[in-house]
């Protein structure tokens, strides 16, 4: 993956936008320590789009 903007989600609430900075792991919005790919897996997130372009964030899910 490369460093960006993604649509994230648990299957159970409304997906929202997380930060992915590679060699340090997933940015919550409202977070300010990553968290690293096998704990966001472990918290039941997944991954649901590309990298998210400006355009992308705008329109929304």
């Amino acid at each position: 993956m490369e460093t960006g903007f993604y649509w994230v989600g648990d299957g159970v609430t409304a997906p929202y936008v997380w930060f992915w900075q590679l060699g340090y792991g997933f940015h919550r919005p409202s977070g300010t320590l990553p968290i690293t790919m096998p704990n966001f897996k472990a918290a039941g997130l997944s991954v649901l789009s590309d990298k998210l372009t400006l355009t992308d964030i705008k329109k929304g899910f």
